[in-house]
Parts: C-alpha cells; sequence; structure tokens
C-alpha cells in the first residue's frame, strides 16, 4: 500500500491508458496523478485552497483521462453553486471549465462521477437530480437519460457499455429531510442509452447511523449505498458499498 497520511477525503480512483493512478480527494480540493507504486507526477488544484478560478478546484469528486491524455475534473462537492466540468491538458494546463448548478439540460445537480468512451463522449453522473449527462469535449450538452436511476457511480467497458451503480429515482430532498433510497442496483446501457440489463442487490441493514454503520449483520452480496463501480475483461463487476465500508466483485450468471 502507499498513500498513508496523504490524503483527506479520496472520492474517486482512476486508471488511466498508461496505468497511471489518479485520485480526486474532495477534502483537499485536489486531483493527483501517481504512478502505480505511488509516486506523485501531477497535481490538479492547490491543496487544502478551494476555488472555482484556472487554479483551484472545489471539492472535485472525479476525472476522466482520454487516450490522449485530456483531463476532465467533475468539481461536483462544492457549495455556492459551483457546479462544473474543468478541462486540463495532458500537462494539467488549464483549457475550460462548463456546467452550472441547477436542474435543466446541461446544468448539474452533484456531479458525482465522470468518463469518455472511445469516440470522446463524456457521460456525467448528475446524482442528485436523477440522471446521466453526455458532453463534448467542447462541453456541449449533448443528451440525458433522466428518471431511470440515481447514479452515483460509472464505469465504460473497452467496447463502449456503461456501466452504472446507484439507486431507483426519488426525491434527493423533500419537505426537510433526505429521504433514504429504498433498494440498490446496477444498470449496462448502450451509448444511445438503452438499458441492457439491470441487477438488484439487497439494500443491507447497518442500523440508524449512517456515519457510524454497524456492519455486523451484513451479508455477502448487500450494499448500502452503492458508490462506485468498475468491471474486468471476463464481464466481472465490481462493487464499491460506501456505508457497509467494503467491495464486492459480481461474477455474471448469463452471458450478454
Amino acid at each position: 500500500t502507499w498513500g498513508k497520511d496523504q490524503f483527506i477525503n479520496p472520492h474517486h480512483l482512476r486508471i488511466d491508458h498508461d496505468g497511471n493512478i489518479w485520485v480526486a480527494d474532495f477534502g483537499l480540493h485536489i486531483v493527483q496523478k501517481f504512478t502505480p507504486e505511488g509516486e506523485e507526477l501531477m497535481t490538479l488544484g492547490i491543496r487544502g485552497e478551494k476555488g472555482s478560478d484556472e487554479r483551484h478546484l472545489n471539492m472535485p469528486t472525479d476525472m476522466a483521462i482520454t487516450k490522449s491524455g485530456d483531463i476532465f475534473v467533475t468539481d461536483g462537492y462544492g457549495r455556492g453553486g459551483t457546479q462544473r466540468v474543468v478541462h486540463f491538458t495532458k500537462d494539467g494546463g488549464f483549457v475550460k471549465a462548463f456546467g452550472s448548478a441547477g436542474p435543466k439540460p446541461g446544468q448539474l445537480q452533484i456531479a458525482h462521477a465522470i468518463v469518455v468512451d472511445s469516440q470522446g463522449i463524456l457521460y456525467i453522473a448528475d446524482r442528485n437530480s436523477g440522471r446521466i449527462q453526455l458532453f463534448n469535449q467542447e462541453g456541449e450538452f449533448l443528451d440525458q437519460w433522466a428518471n431511470v436511476l440515481m447514479p452515483w457511480g460509472l464505469s465504460v467497458t473497452d467496447d463502449d457499455h456503461l456501466w452504472v451503480c446507484g439507486s431507483s429515482p426519488h426525491w434527493w430532498y423533500r419537505h426537510g429531510v433526505y429521504p433514504e433510497y429504498k433498494d440498490q442496483l446496477f444498470m449496462r446501457f448502450s451509448t444511445d442509452g438503452r438499458v441492457h440489463q439491470t441487477w438488484t442487490m439487497p439494500l443491507g441493514d447497518i442500523g440508524t447511523n449512517k456515519d457510524m454503520p454497524d456492519t455486523s449483520k451484513l451479508k455477502p452480496g448487500e450494499t448500502v449505498g452503492a458508490h462506485c463501480i468498475a468491471q474486468d475483461s471476463k464481464g466481472n463487476v465490481y462493487i464499491g458499498d460506501i456505508y457497509g465500508e467494503r467491495a464486492q466483485k459480481f461474477v455474471p450468471i448469463s452471458e450478454r
């Protein structure tokens, strides 16, 4: 292992086409690039300083790295109306930022995860609005898939199938409270938004306090807060469970 005492709130981890490790740390307001051995190669943003200009990030949640090395960061957890995607060159130079806070197409309400497909299309898990939004790399809105699920984590395969984990659509905030999700699921989409596969997972019991979860009652296959997703070349799917505090591997039971 590496990175002890180096992170505060690491939120998403990605591996680029050259095998480098990228980490978005919303507590430090930075995105970092590492070798697989843990040598730091690049930092985007200024450590410990939040902001929404060309030099700062405001609680970044995720990053997508294209084959050419361009970097797209979802600046998604920041308060004060910051909801944007920040584009950097492969050397870390600021290119542009796009997006704003709101419910309209092209606007964002907690940009929680981002991936890029083989054609360069960006997919953003706009979590609190219950939709996946598509943009080109110039920041132009292309499409949205709404009211299918509350997307938390995204992953894309080499043949451009998009895996998404989350829960059924629900109100994020209503009548002064935050309603809990009633289920856990992950889906596989094609690039036209068609759902090809849906798997449901039992919602586990962690007690009444999510911030201090009692994981002793959790059974294999149960999740509470399916937060991130990845897949391997054999079709196995891996789910990071934020409140269950574990990662699990799911094996397909039929060929697609």
